[in-house]
């Protein structure tokens, strides 16, 4: 991980360069750590000095199988670092500053000032890395209208799907999660929901007429990212209820799928007179031009807001660290299936080291 500088006409027009260690995806289920030229800092640029990154296991380990590009490309957006450096014209941060930032996995990153966020105090770095991930809850429970008092079901208890459910208790929804595994699912009791199933074990659509009375289930939010779990959720709705799908499916189904999905569908979305939201975020918008009253900045302040009040624990859902030479290992190890046990994994750069 030592910085390596290019001998002398390695580059010809820029023979001096700093370089900086980034890690690409070279080609499906292959990374490597690649020396680049640092950018030069214009007059709106900061330069972090990163510490830690967070692993948003699907979508990063979906990157890292398929390689969509078809060519090197960056992989990660879950960052923390420290301002060292900023241009002339930067305003909303200082040098020394620690900041979230979604650049993709390097030991230094310059950004536009406007692509960092930063931390209050009473907000650790490593629950820093994940201030982005709860906005995905939050944003699908604006889409579906939630209001106070309204039952919510979280189906898939990952990372995405644990922050989603602390983020409906924060809004006071009565809350349920639905995993097939028990240890995700204890996980997200010891966090307080109201209810955790497992469909393996449980007769869900009973479980939650009990929980749910006559009013029934409002609110579903899928993040498991599958054709049967989306056929669940409109299963498990009242009339006119929501499910909002926040996983996206990769894959088109298999003739076992589409069964389950189209008798679902029959069963349901005309008779219950289903709601079907499909999900992503609210738009990136730093500097507020379009008048939007909830941006992707802004989510991710709130939450960072939660986390420095105590009122959010974001530490909770941490359960791995690595250095981040062993990114690599920790990748096929979820690919391959051996890594069920990990939700939250953060990886430390030698910066951390040298700060700690």
């Amino acid at each position: 991980m030592n910085r390596k500088q290019p001998r002398s006409g390695s580059f010809p027009t820029c023979a001096v360069e700093a370089i900086v260690k980034q890690v690409l995806v070279v080609r499906p289920e292959k990374i490597e750590f690649v020396d680049a030229i640092e950018p030069e800092l214009g007059p709106r640029d900061v330069r972090l000095v990163i510490t830690h990154s967070g692993l948003s296991s699907r979508s990063e380990i979906e990157r890292y199988q398929r390689n969509y590009a078809g060519k090197p490309e960056p992989i990660g957006y879950n960052m923390v670092g420290v301002v060292d450096r900023i241009g002339a014209d930067v305003s909303s941060v200082s040098v020394g500053d620690r900041v979230y930032s979604s650049a993709g996995h390097a030991d230094i990153v310059v950004v536009d000032e406007r692509k960092v966020i930063k931390l209050p105090n009473g907000v650790d770095d490593e629950s820093g890395c994940f201030a982005y991930l709860p906005t995905l809850g939050t944003h699908a429970l604006r889409l579906a209208g939630y209001r106070a008092g309204e039952f919510v079901a979280i189906i898939g208890q990952g990372i995405i799907g644990q922050s989603a459910a602390l983020m409906a208790l924060l809004f006071g929804a009565r809350t349920i999660v639905v995993d097939i595994s028990n240890d995700r699912l204890q996980r997200a009791r010891d966090h307080g929901v109201h209810l955790a199933l497992n469909p393996l074990e449980d007769d869900l659509n009973a479980a939650i007429a009990d929980f749910c009375g006559p009013a029934g289930l409002d609110i579903v939010i899928d993040t498991a990212s599958s054709w049967r779990s989306l056929a669940l959720g409109l299963d498990l709705i009242k009339t006119r209820g929501r499910v909002v799908e926040l996983g996206i499916i990769r894959d088109a189904p298999t003739p076992e799928e589409t069964g389950v999905f189209f008798e679902s569908y029959r069963r349901n979305m005309h008779g219950k007179e289903a709601v079907l939201i499909g999900a992503s975020n609210d738009l990136s918008d730093p500097e507020g031009l379009t008048g939007q009253r909830f941006t992707r900045e802004r989510n991710i302040e709130e939450v960072l807001s939660h986390v420095a009040t105590g009122a959010l624990d974001l530490g909770q859902l941490i359960t791995h660290r690595y250095p981040i030479e062993g990114i690599e290992t920790v990748y096929q190890a979820l690919l391959n299936g051996g890594g069920k046990e990990h939700l939250g994994v953060v990886f430390t750069w030698p910066a951390a080291e040298a700060n700690g």
